[in-house]
């Protein structure tokens, strides 16, 4: 059997440590091999024949995946002029008021995937982190070679 080996993200890796714990997992390995077989099956690939996605499956409905304390009023928004992308890239912070560049981009993924869009590119996602940042609302900080975000309104 082939063998994956990834670097998680400490908060990951204790809250897949914590569900094993809980007895959702027998063990991290389990965890890994569910979350494999649940991403093929979103995309189609096949496992034991067939293939279909389950985009195919189920019909979501088109939602829009913003959290509350990013949701802005008519006149806040032309204030600070935030576009609906830059919304969503908000909304990936949750009630979080740091967090890793790599873990924003994972999070909006998984949102978009679970409302059916077809997320953005790494770059795009970037780019409107940037545009906030240029904007006064996330403050950019380098630390042990990788990129923190900081929400600072």
């Amino acid at each position: 059997m082939p063998e994956i080996v990834i670097n998680l993200p400490s908060k990951l890796d204790e809250g897949i440590k914590k569900l094993v714990k809980e007895g959702y997992f027998n063990s991290v390995e389990d965890f890994g091999l569910h979350a494999v077989r649940l991403l093929a099956e979103i995309y189609g690939v096949a496992v034991d024949g067939g293939g279909v996605k389950l985009f195919d499956k189920i019909m979501l409905r088109q939602r829009s995946v913003i959290s509350s304390t990013t949701m802005l009023s008519d006149e806040d928004e032309e204030e600070t002029s935030i576009t609906k992308e830059e919304k969503i890239v908000l909304g990936t912070f949750g009630s979080a008021k740091y967090e890793y560049e790599n873990t924003l981009f994972m999070q909006y993924q998984m949102n978009a995937l679970r409302t059916g869009q077809k997320p953005m590119s790494r770059e795009e996602f970037i780019e409107l982190l940037n545009s906030l940042k240029d904007k006064g609302i996330l403050t950019r900080i380098e630390q042990n070679n990788k990129i923190l975000w900081k929400k600072t309104s």
